[in-house]
């Protein structure tokens, strides 16, 4: 570790004021300056050096200016306690292990300017949410490492989490690692202008719905990352025999054409969900075997699932069984039934019909 004047005084440090003016410090300045739990940047430092911070145990929150474009390798490693820090707009590199073994750091941003990630830069650190101020088309052109080592995580963009995403009409190629280990994204869909999908581009990204307007399928699919056995995939229709003869592609579960398709749920009366599929707008669905309901007879459902046009919840419908558990007659002429444990008196120019038997 470099010397520096306040070197001896390490563990006894508590709170450093950095001054506007000042335009840096050498490698490892405040390392192991345990004792620091807040840290404000000034405009004036346009980088952090190699671990500047390393191994400030109890540091919580950092402050960046704006002026910082770079932050070099390690400089927070091992700042255990560093939960809050935004990366300013400008910023455009990250070197590797810079929040290595960040404990408590749980969610990120990323400014559109960050055009690198060093190696290991997030390893072991539980984030579950990264931020970006740019758009989708800028996310795509990063060009992103894996070695980053982002847990699996939430994106959020433009304040609305990326569940669904069309690629941009501008990208043909779909890089490495733009969605590595994002959990949130369940369905893709490639304009006919995709020609190539890069290595982990989704790795982990629990898609389930897979659209591709290509007639030929793009190149590099196999090492994706996407889950064949979990996903449909949904090509053009003159090209659904090309797909299904091509390797990898082939192996997809289920292949459809691409056209409109929505969900059928049925579910019984306490909302228990008895089965669910995927049909094409305009077409009908089998449902499930008639439900039981002790007590109760089944009727029906709820709604038609035949030319279905949207998503539908269809709930099973039923009547109540309702036994005779004794009929008598008293004193008074009054015709009275115990019907399941409760006593009902029958009026004498009322026809009452209990499970299809008229009693008068």
């Amino acid at each position: 570790m470099t010397s520096h004047p306040w070197s001896e005084y390490h563990s006894y440090i508590a709170y450093i004021s950095l001054q506007e003016g000042i335009e840096g410090f050498e490698a490892s300045a405040f390392q192991g300056c345990e004792n620091i739990k807040n840290i404000v940047i000034p405009n004036s430092i346009k980088s952090l050096s190699y671990r500047l911070f390393y191994n400030c145990e109890n540091l919580v929150s950092v402050s960046l200016g704006n002026g910082v474009t770079y932050i070099g390798e390690g400089a927070f490693f091992n700042c255990k306690s560093l939960s809050k820090i935004h990366l300013p707009i400008g910023l455009t590199a990250l070197g590797q292990d810079v929040f290595y073994n960040c404990k408590k750091l749980t969610s990120i941003n990323i400014p559109y300017t960050l055009t690198k990630i060093g190696k290991r830069a997030f390893l072991d650190c539980p984030i579950s949410t990264i931020y970006f101020n740019g758009t989708l088309e800028q996310w795509f052109n990063k060009k992103w490492n894996a070695y980053a080592c982002f847990g699996l995580y939430t994106l959020v963009i433009d304040d609305e989490i990326i569940s669904k995403i069309t690629i941009p009409n501008s990208i043909a190629r779909i890089d490495a690692n733009v969605f590595y280990n994002c959990k949130s994204l369940t369905s893709v869909t490639m304009h006919d202008n995709v020609n190539y999908i890069g290595p982990n581009s989704f790795y982990k990204c629990p898609i389930t719905r897979l659209y591709v307007f290509a007639q030929n399928p793009p190149n590099g699919g196999a090492s994706s990352g996407i889950e064949k056995s979990d996903c449909t995939l949904y090509v053009p229709k003159e090209s659904i025999e090309i797909y299904s003869n091509t390797i990898w592609w082939e192996d997809f579960k289920n292949i459809r054409t691409i056209g409109s398709y929505y969900i059928v749920k049925f579910v019984d009366w306490d909302g228990t969900v008895l089965s669910s599929d995927e049909v094409e707008e305009g077409s009908t669905t089998t449902p499930p075997a008639d439900p039981a309901r002790q007590g109760y007879t089944f009727t029906g459902w709820d709604k038609n699932f035949s030319n279905v046009q949207s998503d539908l919840t269809v709930t099973a419908q039923y009547t109540q069984i309702l036994a005779i558990d004794e009929i008598f007659v008293d004193s008074d002429a009054l015709q009275k039934i115990l019907l399941n444990g409760q006593l009902y008196i029958l009026r004498g120019d009322k026809t009452y019909t209990i499970t299809g038997v008229e009693v008068k």
